[in-house]
């Protein structure tokens, strides 16, 4: 998959993780805090307010449950 927004590159590793392990999912939710906290700490250096970064970060993440909704949908139908 050729992948150009951050998002979508970070939902798709997620998925390829949690397919190779096949566990209980704990990994991929560790990963995705990792790279929240990573992002988090980037916004911070840029002098980026940690309410506007709470507020990108929740919307991002609503954008990636659409993509994931979208995605199982379409595996499933």
């Amino acid at each position: 998959l050729d992948i150009e927004h951050t998002a979508g590159e970070l939902v798709v590793q997620a998925l390829q993780a949690h397919k190779h392990i096949f566990g209980t999912g704990t990994k991929t939710l560790l990963f995705m805090i990792a790279s929240l906290a990573k992002a988090v700490i980037q916004l911070l250096k840029l002098d980026i307010p940690s309410e506007k970064s709470l507020h990108v970060i929740n919307m991002t993440l609503a954008a990636l449950s659409r993509e994931v909704e979208n995605i199982s949908i379409t595996t499933q139908g």
